[in-house]
């Protein structure tokens, strides 16, 4: 009885070490009587945490970060001050996405903009300067994301802009 006592205080206590440790997880869950007294705190840390990596990717836009080629993920947690986790989840909840998906998609965008000002560029260049190291990959999603071929677009914006 003594042993089984002792591995049943020992089992509790790691339980209840595990359970403040995945305190973040028991949201997505369900509700739960850990999640009531742990939440409040939790959710004000969260708050703080999504405003502050709100601003700091704003900011990592605004500079045209998303640019760069061959940064390592890393390397853009760090400067954007937050960690994978929190990452993804803050991804997942303000733009439905995960981080390498968003980040094409602002090249493409800036892509469009950068066809629609300067019409003359080719569409390699255009590539190199948002940041893909492929113009192969750059020609398939901006056709995915727009509906036809980079070298179309162009042509269209050509025509508007001599209209």
């Amino acid at each position: 009885i003594p042993t089984y006592l002792i591995c049943y205080v020992f089992v509790a206590i790691c339980m209840m070490t595990y359970i403040k440790r995945i305190a973040f997880i028991i949201p997505a869950i369900g509700k739960s009587d850990v999640n009531e007294i742990a939440a409040p705190a939790h959710d004000a840390v969260q708050k703080d945490r999504a405003e502050s990596l709100r601003k700091n990717v704003q900011a990592w836009v605004n500079a045209k970060k998303y640019r760069e080629r061959d940064v390592p993920f890393s390397d853009i947690l760090d400067e954007l001050d937050t960690d994978i986790v929190t990452m993804r989840a803050f991804m997942k909840s303000e733009y439905g996405m995960d981080f390498r998906p968003w980040r094409n998609r602002l090249r493409l965008q800036d892509a469009c903009e950068i066809f629609r000002e300067h019409p003359e560029m080719k569409p390699e260049k255009v590539s190199e300067i948002v940041g893909y190291n492929d113009s192969s990959n750059f020609h398939k999603d901006f056709k995915r994301l727009t509906g036809m071929s980079a070298s179309q677009y162009r042509k269209e914006a050509e025509m508007q802009a001599d209209s």
